[in-house]
């Protein structure tokens, strides 16, 4: 039995082009139209953008140009889909693009160029008329990486029961805490450090749904890396629904799916409040995430993660307040655990030494 979920549409800005406003508009109204969008960011190559929408398996790619040298840039990221033997349902060009070259840009394979002036209204439209829910799509001769993204939207949309059937090689680490708190870009050194070790590392950063239009902004992956070898990282976005979720519903069932080829399963919570506990069979260790300027010990008493979770990272620790909030941390630590304390690391992002020791800890505990 399968569920219906919208589509999930990538917005991409190939090439050196620093103007994205308008690409950032469109994310908001497709948001607001109620599909799960991911915006991969400026300045990236064709095949960053490829192994990213292949990976996120979306529905629909979008790829928005401004400086003029389309028809290089749209011609190179379809070469590079060709390349991995894998394409959307859609793919859609917008941007300062000529009448005249539009007839080449759907020869390349684009099903619609959407040219100055078009109303946001409008492009949501279109792609709701094309492609109104989420689809699955086959990959047989695609790399084996390309498959399992597949497979995974399959998972997304079962609604039934699952059952193991292939015994785990990696662990299960769920990464929570409040928005804000940098798990994102503390993930994105971990992946840095594990393709360094020669790990096989997967990402399922969730992000939550809104409530009005249904539809998501999927923005965790923006503060990752996105050059790295696909065949050992994959980073797959999931959009929560459900109010009082920290997962999505088909999370535990894509972990351990991964977990079987994959040395470590990162699972990142939306940003989490005071009430909500990580409370799943499947992860091994539980992170908890905490930062300079999310409150004083106050705030910190009433953490849920913090009395409960395996290990914790205090991030961005090359703040200016990092020290005094360091301590407030482990004064609460021993006054609601007492002896029995969580595994502590101080990180920052431009410290790859404390992202390895975190790493070296994961894989070990």
């Amino acid at each position: 039995m399968s569920k219906t979920l919208p589509a999930r549409i990538m917005i991409s800005k190939p090439g050196l082009d620093g103007h994205d406003r308008g690409a950032v508009l469109i994310v908001q109204a497709l948001r607001d139209a109620g599909f799960d969008v991911i915006y991969t960011g400026l300045r990236r190559t064709p095949r960053q953008i490829a192994v990213a929408a292949a990976q996120e398996d979306v529905d629909v790619l979008g790829a928005s140009c401004m400086s003029g040298a389309h028809i290089v840039l749209l011609s190179a990221v379809v070469k590079e889909l060709d390349a991995l033997h894998w394409r959307p349902t859609l793919l859609l060009a917008g941007g300062i693009i000529p009448p005249r070259d539009v007839e080449n840009i759907e020869t390349m394979g684009y099903s619609t160029v959407f040219g100055p002036g078009t109303s946001l209204k409008s492009i949501a439209e279109a792609i709701a008329g094309l492609v109104p829910a989420r689809t699955t799509r086959s990959a047989t001769s695609a790399p084996t990486w390309v498959q399992m993204a597949t497979q995974l939207t399959t998972l997304e949309l079962e609604t039934t029961r699952w059952v193991e059937k292939q015994p785990q090689s990696g662990k299960i680490v769920v990464v929570a805490g409040q928005g804000g708190s940098g798990k994102s870009t503390l993930i994105g050194s971990l992946i840095k450090v594990a393709q360094q070790d020669g790990l096989k590392l997967a990402v399922l950063a969730n992000d939550p749904a809104n409530p009005i239009s249904q539809g998501s902004i999927l923005a965790d992956r923006l503060r990752m890396p996105m050059d790295f070898d696909a065949d050992r990282v994959l980073i797959r976005s999931l959009p929560v629904h459900g109010t009082g979720e920290i997962v999505a519903s088909s999370c535990g069932q894509i972990a351990t799916t991964l977990a079987v080829d994959y040395d470590l399963v990162i699972v990142e919570t939306i940003g989490v409040g005071q009430n909500q506990p990580v409370a799943f069979s499947w992860p091994h260790i539980t992170v908890s995430v905490v930062a300079p300027g999310s409150g004083d010990h106050w705030q910190l008493r009433k953490n849920a993660l913090l009395e409960t979770c395996h290990t914790l990272v205090i991030h961005k620790c090359d703040l200016p307040e990092a020290q005094r909030h360091m301590l407030e941390v482990q004064q609460v630590l021993h006054d609601v655990r007492g002896d029995k304390l969580p595994a502590l690391f101080k990180t920052s992002l431009d410290d790859g030494a404390s992202a390895q020791a975190l790493l070296d800890h994961l894989i070990n505990a």
